[in-house]
């Protein structure tokens, strides 16, 4: 496509691969309607400072799947991508991304930059592994389903002050959750089989991260708390140990990290506040057939309440620094 790179067509089939470039163009829009291929199906958007969006209603190949592209502002509507070995989206121009399903059975990789106010919204994802990572824009990540081997999110690029929405995340490999200075998000449920989990928060905002229904891992599940906002998730339960590492807290209040209950049917429960200031902890009930650990060396501000508190091979409170504030245990 040249200049003005606009594209337009209804059926797209091929029993090889399907390439399409638009990448000497300043702007265009492509819309499709059904694209078909035995091979790889690949679109590569323009490097022009203007506009070229993108609408796709379904992608179905045997092969791989990619979406590439330059600096122009291109906002990107799909339907379904089916691609048996891989998708990849990878973008650097600005511009919302809208998908109602993403299908592979081989790695699926999302990186793109969303502008203020622009979003990224995809209703379903399955892969055998997912990777996504925000760039440095201003604005919001949703996913309603996510089915994968692997799954890391990683927004530490973003300069996103809000909450980004992971409704549902089912994995069979490590998950890892890492978020920018500022963002939060909100999880409902977070199920691992077969490996751990990491969630670690930016160290100087004030956003909130949610687990509202919880989080469930074979393996060890590790959360870092970071900056001000509250951290809450209302069951762990791991077969692998749990760490929450509060190093990086801010002044808060009780509420900073909180749970119903906290459950190890292997490994320990230990909270680390490292060389932080700050210690607040509140949860309902703790139990791991294993040891509770909490260290605090240079706290000079903590609130503890954990009601309930069963540890098989012992509880340990240890190095508290010079901590003022309040501890209740049961």
């Amino acid at each position: 496509a040249g200049a003005r790179g606009a594209f337009s067509a209804g059926v797209l089939a091929s029993t090889s691969s399907i390439t399409f470039t638009q990448s000497a163009g300043a702007s265009g829009k492509i819309t499709m309607t059904n694209v078909s291929a035995s091979g790889a199906v690949s679109l590569a958007l323009g490097n022009g400072d203007g506009s070229g969006d993108v609408a796709v209603s379904i992608v179905n190949t045997e092969s791989t799947f990619s979406l590439t592209g330059g600096a122009q502002y291109s906002d990107v509507t799909f339907d379904t991508i089916n691609a048996a070995s891989g998708i990849t989206v990878n973008m650097a121009g600005s511009g919302s991304f809208t998908a109602s399903s993403l299908e592979t059975g081989a790695a699926l990789n999302f990186s793109k930059p969303i502008g203020s106010a622009e979003t990224a919204v995809i209703t379903n994802i399955s892969a055998g592994s997912v990777a996504i990572t925000m760039g440095a824009g201003s604005s919001h990540f949703s996913a309603v389903t996510i089915d994968a081997g692997g799954f890391t999110f990683d927004s530490t690029a973003s300069t996103f002050e809000a909450v980004h929405t992971l409704d549902v995340i089912s994995a069979s490999g490590t998950v890892s959750i890492s978020l920018g200075g500022n963002d939060g998000v909100a999880v409902s449920s977070l199920v691992v089989a077969s490996a751990g989990a990491s969630i670690t928060k930016g160290s100087s905002g004030s956003s909130d991260v949610t687990f509202a229904v919880g989080i469930t891992a074979d393996g060890a599940i590790t959360v870092t708390g970071g900056g001000s906002g509250t951290l809450s998730v209302s069951t762990i339960g791991t077969a692998g140990g749990f760490t929450f590492n509060g190093e990086a807290m801010g002044a808060g209040g009780a509420s900073y990290f909180s749970a119903n209950t906290i459950a190890a049917t292997s490994g320990d429960v230990t909270f680390q506040f490292g060389s932080g200031n700050h210690g607040f902890v509140d949860v309902s009930a703790i139990d791991t057939v294993s040891a509770f650990t909490l260290v605090g060396a240079s706290l000079n501000s903590a609130d503890i309440a954990i009601v309930h508190l069963s540890a098989t091979q012992g509880v340990s409170f240890s190095n508290m620094g010079g901590a003022s504030g309040s501890a209740v245990i049961a």
